[in-house]
């Protein structure tokens, strides 16, 4: 894939200003527009296969970019099987759907580059402008204090509450035994010789 390979390029050539011009501004500024999202389509990398994945390979099968098998751009979505061939289904009954292989590697390969891209980017912005960048990282970090110290102190409330859940419904066996009452068939006999003694004496 040459696209984000360009984008570096004309970027290169562009370089950035304290505007935001260039090429790669242009092509961030883009990326961080909220768009529309489609409901119920499969998707590959959280991205609609049909609606934006085949158009897209279409699209670069034209320019000579890519060669994707036309039966694979046709037919996106294969069923997946197990090892002996037959087909996998879900535990609500329904087969299982999987992204055409070839399709899926393509995918894969579009996702590293733009990965790269956004890499490229970030140290650019990094050399050119490393003492806002240094400011921001800083800012970010200062922000970030109460909410990190919040959490930490509703996990140790969670915790501490679990344990004392816990502890209340340990089981009975825990508390200290009463001694066992004894028995009358025992008592019994001590009466009746403290009886007999005193009769005799008597």
């Amino acid at each position: 894939m040459r696209i984000l390979n360009e984008v570096s390029m004309e970027n290169s050539t562009n370089g950035h200003n304290g505007n935001g011009n260039g090429a790669m501004s242009s092509y961030v500024k883009q990326l961080l527009m909220p768009t529309s999202k489609r409901a119920g389509e499969r998707r590959a990398w959280s991205i609609g296969v049909e609606s934006v994945w085949v158009p897209f390979f279409l699209a670069t099968n034209v320019a000579g970019e890519t060669t994707l098998p036309s039966d694979v751009l046709g037919m996106p979505l294969r069923l997946a099987k197990s090892k002996d061939g037959a087909v996998r289904f879900s535990k609500e009954g329904r087969p299982v759907l999987k992204v055409a292989s070839e399709l899926n590697a393509q995918i894969g390969i579009v996702r590293d580059n733009f990965v790269a891209g956004l890499q490229d980017y970030t140290h650019a912005i990094q050399q050119e402008r490393s003492d806002s960048f240094k400011a921001q990282v800083e800012d970010a970090q200062r922000a970030a204090l109460p909410i990190v110290e919040a959490t930490k102190r509703d996990i140790d409330a969670a915790i501490l509450a679990m344990r004392q859940a816990h502890a209340a419904a340990a089981p009975a066996e825990h508390s200290p035994e009463t001694p066992p009452a004894q028995n009358n068939a025992e008592t019994q006999p001590a009466k009746e010789l403290a009886t007999t003694g005193k009769s005799k004496k008597s």
